[in-house]
């Protein structure tokens, strides 16, 4: 399934700005609109209530007592003088009798008594009208005087007043998008440049960027961060070309030893029950169960760096029963050197990764059944010691110096008369840190004891 286009950032903060202004534009500018019809609804009701007053101060009783309009038709034709709309109007007695004007006016308009002059929009006599009345006019309060206009002049002011609120609208919001732009533009340039610095790091190791004082102080954050993290990433390149060199190290000697022994052996194809082809026979198996075993715990140590295995579940372990288990797979290996593996075993519950562990046992008894004595005594014990958990292995070897003692942690790290490969205790220190605990190595008389201290469960 194909993935559409990401945005960029630019492209993210512009739009995600662009939005908030627009509708707040929009409705400062829709607001700006609805007080200029307001505005020009008061100037063109003021014209109709000069007219309303006007007309009113011509209002007068006749013979009767009657009301009556004195307008002369030369009033009455100035003030119905417009070239766009056109003007009616109408005077009612209090028995809603037509004085004088247009009759249908009347009919569109509330009866009741207003006491302030009002003005409103009605759709009458077929047509949109703006209609303005005042009650209690002329002799005695008695007449309502009405004057109503067609809308045309209104129409084409708001038509007039919609055009520049638009025109204003378009304008601010392309100059605040383009204000936008701007600013993200040289917002985002250190950020930018930033990245035209990592694309060009190519060098082995990876280098540290400059932290420039002009840059912002979250890039300057981030730069730390990716300072971090190159470093991380050139301590792992250099990891991997170390565990690539240990292998080739590890393998160098046998590999070689063992192609000797076969051109040797293919010599002497001829006499091949001799003495000296078992013995080369004897090499070549000796050589081969030394690059296995070689091989198993480079892989082994490779488990053992691997961060990601660390993140894996724990579950609820008995040392006791994982040292049984481990130690079932050496009784041959310690009964061909003649060594006597003991066992003094009792409950001691952890938190751990049950194959991480296992394989942290087996490298400390396989290193005690290779350093020990030859038919000798090595002692498994496991328990609870004040406040952890304890794997240990004792035997009765030559001992180590308690000088070389922490180098044999390192990968290669063994003593003068060692002819393993260096890595069985660096599998078993990253292990154990991993687990929260640590290794101990107690020098005895004779003999060493390699101590594994866990938190209890």
């Amino acid at each position: 399934m194909s993935m559409g286009r990401s945005r960029s950032i630019r492209q993210r903060l512009v739009l995600g700005l662009a939005l908030p202004l627009i509708l707040v534009l929009g409705l400062a500018l829709w607001l700006n609109h609805q007080a200029a019809l307001a505005l020009a609804d008061q100037a063109f009701d003021k014209a109709l209530l000069n007219a309303a007053v006007a007309l009113s101060a011509r209002l007068e009783l006749d013979s009767d007592s009657d009301l009556d309009v004195d307008l002369p038709s030369s009033a009455q034709a100035v003030l119905q003088t417009d070239a766009i709309d056109r003007m009616f109007f109408a005077v009612v007695d209090p028995g809603q009798r037509l004085v004088w004007g247009e009759d249908w006016l009347n009919g569109c308009v509330n009866t009741a008594l207003a006491v302030e002059p009002q003005a409103e929009s009605l759709h009458c006599h077929g047509q949109w009208l703006r209609v303005l009345r005042l009650d209690r006019q002329g002799p005695l309060s008695r007449a309502r005087v009405l004057v109503a206009e067609t809308t045309h002049k209104r129409e084409q002011a708001a038509a007039q007043i919609l055009r520049n609120s638009a025109a204003l609208g378009l304008a601010l919001g392309l100059a605040a998008l383009l204000t936008v732009f701007l600013v993200t533009q040289r917002v985002l340039a250190p950020l930018e440049a930033l990245a035209r610095r990592l694309d060009q790091n190519h060098g082995e190791p990876l280098q540290a960027l400059d932290i420039a004082a002009e840059l912002p102080s979250e890039l300057q954050s981030l730069v730390r961060a990716l300072n971090g993290l190159l470093a991380r990433l050139n301590e792992q390149a250099g990891a991997q070309q170390a565990f690539i060199s240990d292998v080739a190290h590890q393998l160098r000697t046998p590999l070689a030893n063992l192609a000797l022994q076969l051109q040797l052996q293919a010599r002497d194809a001829a006499a091949p029950g001799s003495a000296a082809s078992l013995r080369r026979q004897s090499l070549m198996e000796a050589a081969l169960q030394r690059m296995q075993r070689m091989v198993a715990q480079v892989l082994s140590l490779a488990m053992a760096s691997n961060d990601a295995s660390a993140g894996e579940s724990l579950s609820r372990l008995d040392l006791r029963g994982l040292a049984e288990s481990c130690a079932s797979e050496f009784i041959d290996a310690a009964r061909a050197r003649g060594i006597d593996l003991g066992f003094e075993l009792a409950e001691a519950w952890v938190q751990g990764r049950a194959e991480a562990l296992h394989e942290l046992v087996s490298n400390l008894l396989d290193n005690a059944l290779v350093h020990g004595r030859q038919g000798g005594t090595v002692t498994v014990r496991t328990g609870v010691l004040r406040t952890e958990a304890f794997f240990e292995v004792e035997d009765d070897g030559p001992g180590i110096a308690a000088p070389l003692r922490e180098q044999l942690f390192k990968r290669h790290g063994r003593g003068p008369a060692s002819s393993g490969s260096g890595l069985g205790l660096a599998i078993v220190q990253r292990i154990a840190r991993q687990h929260g605990g640590h290794i101990e190595l107690v020098h005895g008389e004779p003999g060493t004891t390699a101590r594994l201290l866990l938190p209890l469960a």
